[in-house]
C-alpha cells in the first residue's frame, strides 16, 4: 500500500528547509483580536454558531490574520479575519448552491444594488470598507482581485470547465495559472499586507506583487497537497499540472514547490534593506507556513510537520 505521509514527510521537511525563512513567526495580543473580530461578525447578520462550518471559517480567517499580520492595527486585522471568513463562505457556493448568486455579484456590486445572499451581502460591504483602510490604488487591486475571485468560483463549477481536467486541451498549459491566479485571490492577500496607516507609499512593495501573489497561492497548492490526496479531491492545481504536463502528481508537487522557492528569493531581494516593508513580509510569510502547518484543516500534523 502506498505510505502517503511516509512519501511527503522528507518532502515538506526539504521545502520548509529550502524557504530558509529568517524570522520566526509570532502572534500578538490574540484575545484581544478574537473578541474583535466576534463583536464585527455579529454585526454582519452572516450566522455563525459555534460548531457550525461558519464559525469555523470565522475561527480561520482570525487565526489568519492573527498568525500572518501580529503587529498591524488592530483594525486592519479584524478586516482581514472577516474577509477571509466570508471568502471561505463564498468559495462554498457549489456545495450551497447558490452558484448563480455569484455570477451577478459583480454586476450587482458596480450597480449599488442588493446581494441576494446574506454571505454575498456582507462580501460587497467587506470591498467597501478596502478604501477605508487602503491607498485607492491599493484598494483598487484588492477589489479586483477579489472580483475576479468570485467569478473564477462561478467558472470553475461549470461542467465544461471541469472535464478540461479529464480531456485537457493539447497547448492548454497556461490554463491551470489563468484560473489559480483567480480561483487563489493571491493578489488581494500580497496587498493586505499593505495598509496605509502603517505602509504609505507603494512604490516600495510593487515590484515583488506578481511573486508574492504566485506564492500566497502556491504555497497553499504545496501544503495542501497532502490534505486534498487524503480526502480525494482532484480538482485542484496540482492536479491540473499533472494533468496538462503528462506527468506524475509528485512530479507536478515538486515543480510548485520550486516556482515557490524562486518567488520568495526574488521577494526578498526586492524588499532588502526596506525596513518595515521587509519585517512586515518576512513576518507575514513566516506566519502563513505556521498557520498552514499547525490549523487543523491542512492536517500536516499527520505528516509530522506541526510548525516551523
Amino acid at each position: 500500500m502506498y505510505d502517503l505521509t511516509g512519501s511527503l514527510r522528507p518532502f515538506y521537511a526539504k521545502f520548509l528547509a529550502d524557504l530558509d525563512l529568517p524570522l520566526q513567526p509570532e502572534t500578538f495580543e490574540s484575545d484581544v483580536l478574537v473578541k474583535a473580530v466576534l463583536e464585527f461578525a455579529a454585526t454582519t447578520g452572516v450566522p455563525h454558531h459555534p460548531k457550525s462550518r461558519s464559525y469555523g471559517a470565522l475561527m480561520l480567517g482570525t487565526s489568519y490574520a492573527d498568525n500572518c499580520l501580529p503587529y498591524h492595527d488592530l483594525e486592519v486585522k479584524v478586516f482581514v479575519a472577516i474577509y477571509t471568513w466570508l471568502a471561505i463562505l463564498c468559495d462554498d457556493a457549489p456545495e450551497a448552491g447558490t452558484v448563480p448568486a455569484l455570477e451577478s455579484f459583480q454586476q450587482l456590486w458596480l450597480e449599488g444594488k442588493e446581494q441576494p445572499t446574506i454571505i454575498l451581502r456582507a462580501f460587497a460591504d467587506q470591498l467597501r470598507l478596502t478604501y477605508k483602510l487602503y491607498h485607492p490604488l491599493v484598494a483598487n487591486l484588492i477589489v479586483s482581485s477579489s472580483l475576479n475571485f468570485v467569478t473564477a468560483i462561478a467558472i470553475g463549477d461549470r461542467q465544461g470547465i471541469q472535464r478540461k481536467l479529464v480531456h485537457p486541451s493539447r497547448g492548454g498549459d497556461g490554463f491551470c495559472w489563468y484560473m489559480r491566479a483567480r480561483d487563489g485571490d493571491g493578489e488581494a492577500y500580497a496587498w493586505l499586507g499593505y495598509p496605509k496607516s502603517q505602509f504609505p507609499n507603494l512604490d516600495t512593495p510593487i515590484e515583488a506583487m506578481e511573486d508574492m501573489s504566485r506564492c500566497f497561492d502556491l504555497v497553499n497548492d504545496v501544503l495542501s497537497f497532502y490534505k486534498e490526496v487524503a480526502n480525494g479531491e482532484t480538482d485542484t492545481y496540482i492536479h491540473k499540472q499533472a494533468a496538462y504536463a503528462k506527468c506524475g502528481l509528485y512530479v507536478a508537487l515538486k515543480k510548485t514547490a520550486q516556482d515557490v522557492i524562486g518567488c520568495t528569493r526574488r521577494i526578498r531581494a526586492v524588499l532588502k534593506g526596506k525596513g518595515i516593508y521587509e519585517r512586515s513580509w518576512l513576518l507575514y510569510i513566516a506566519g502563513y507556513i505556521q498557520w498552514h502547518t499547525t490549523v487543523e484543516r491542512y492536517k500536516l500534523y499527520e505528516v509530522g510537520v506541526e510548525s516551523l
